[in-house]
């Protein structure tokens, strides 16, 4: 039973991710601005019913359809995707400010062209669409007039941006160009974490591709520094929001994930394992409904420069991190990396626990049938907001690492002969005592022993059991 139910669920997985990619290609809309198309991806889904739609483009959320049309099409790519791909890479290429940075969202049809400030988070996964389409290397796999250096130059003067705007080692959510007290702006763990996971990314794709040494020190001395304030900021392996906040399943997988790009440096691999433990440990792991639904929300302001004759404008901005599909993804990696085989019997039974709910829970967030059929909840509460494009991105994202490693389902979804075998060893570690208090207090000794060394046999053979491989 266990098995069809196995079986079952990779069936269903599968069919997940096939509706998952037509609906992020289906997503992807286009404008025209001075003369230019721009091809971009809506932040929310239902904005293509509204009949006043397209009024901004949104670096996040085209960062994002370019990464989930990327990582979904694989090596089946089309003909289309790949014009896709390359019309929505020049679109972030259009949006980028002259700093380096990447605006929140570029205004269409508007009479006034505010300067947006830069905003930490959309700079991430601006560069971050751009390194998934290889497009600093020699053989991007988009169509771009920009030759090889000048792509690599791009992204180096980005990364450059981030490293001036960082709040101490770390990073905060805006830059703190319009503070007049740069040191008065704290890191968060998100966007820190989020720009670690990027500068590891950058490091790879860079280091081949003939970057001055010096430039490639400075880099990595930034993602050192910032990984350093990471582990620093959490004494038990659990992360809040902020350092010293009270720590949130959200904010510790974020960092998770953050470590385990970086598990060549030994006391970022022990931080990784104390994070896995605290998930372990959380509560909140075995139900996300008895999570507070401000935990997944971080919220701040961008500024927005629309004259030099006033003062900047605060545009308000709530990001939701979408957990179900992030821990899902987290998890399975942290298996490939070996990091569960460290953890302790219980918490391995927690960990395999953890995995099967939350592909669960992902699953479950699908829309089966109308016009956003294949389209993934979100926990957003306007009914204009509740089909983000980032939440079919991160639970696709969990779904495929999951099919990629099918073996972990076996773990995830034990045999019924298994299972048994494991409940008989319970059963007899649970009544070991019992036994020998019992033939003991009849003075029967010998018999004590028997039963003992038999409930110890029992143990053991669901022990070599459990050590055996099956095919």
């Amino acid at each position: 039973m266990l098995t069809l139910r196995r079986r079952s669920t990779v069936v269903k997985a599968r069919s997940a991710l096939d509706r998952a990619r037509t609906v992020i290609a289906a997503a992807a809309s286009k404008v025209e601005v001075e003369g230019r198309l721009l091809r971009f991806w809506p932040l929310f889904l239902e904005e293509q019913q509204n009949e006043l739609y397209p009024q901004e483009i949104d670096t996040c959320a085209t960062s994002i359809g370019i990464i989930a049309l990327h990582s979904l099409a694989g090596r089946t790519r089309s003909h289309n995707d790949d014009v896709l791909l390359t019309d929505t890479v020049e679109t972030i290429l259009h949006l980028r400010n002259r700093d380096g940075s990447w605006p929140s969202i570029y205004s269409v049809g508007s009479k006034i062209s505010p300067r947006m400030e830069g905003v930490i988070n959309d700079t991430i996964f601006a560069l971050d669409a751009l390194l998934h389409t290889a497009f600093p290397t020699a053989c991007p796999q988009v169509k771009t007039k920009l030759d090889r250096t000048a792509r690599v130059e791009l992204v180096v003067e980005s990364l450059r941006w981030l490293a001036r705007n960082r709040a101490g080692e770390g990073w905060g959510y805006i830059s703190p160009e319009f503070f007049q007290n740069r040191g008065g702006l704290q890191p968060a763990t998100l966007p820190t974490a989020n720009a670690i996971a990027l500068f590891a990314k950058a490091l790879k794709v860079l280091r081949p591709q003939g970057l001055e040494k010096e430039s490639l020190e400075e880099i990595a001395g930034v993602l050192g520094e910032a990984l350093r304030w990471l582990r620093t900021s959490s004494p038990n392996g659990g992360h809040g929001k902020v350092r010293g906040g009270a720590a949130t399943l959200i904010h510790t997988t974020v960092a998770l994930r953050a470590y385990l790009l970086n598990l060549d440096d030994d006391a970022v691999a022990d931080c990784a394992l104390e994070s896995l433990r605290w998930l372990m440990r959380s509560r909140q792991l075995r139900n996300f409904d008895m999570i507070r639904l401000e935990e997944f929300f971080d919220e701040y302001d961008q500024l927005v420069d629309i004259s030099e004759h006033t003062r900047p404008l605060r545009r308000p901005i709530r990001h939701e991190t979408f957990l179900d599909g992030i821990i899902l993804e987290a998890l399975i990696q942290t298996e490939k990396e070996g990091l569960a085989s460290r953890l302790g019997p219980v918490e391995k039974i927690r960990f395999y626990r953890a995995i099967r709910r939350a592909l669960d829970a992902v699953l479950d967030r699908q829309e089966e049938v109308g016009s956003l059929a294949g389209a993934f909840r979100s926990r957003r509460t306007p009914p204009a907001e509740t089909h983000p494009i980032y939440a079919t991105y991160y639970s696709s994202a969990g779904i495929a690492a999951v099919l990629e490693n099918k073996g972990i389902l076996k773990k995830a979804w034990p045999s019924l002969g298994r299972l048994l075998v494991y409940g008989a060893a319970i059963v007899g570690a649970v009544s070991v005592v019992p036994v020998f208090i019992r033939y003991a207090a009849d003075l029967s000794w010998g018999k004590a022993a028997a039963g003992l060394g038999a409930e110890l046999a029992l143990i053991a053979v669901g022990a070599l059991y459990k050590r055996v491989k099956r095919p």
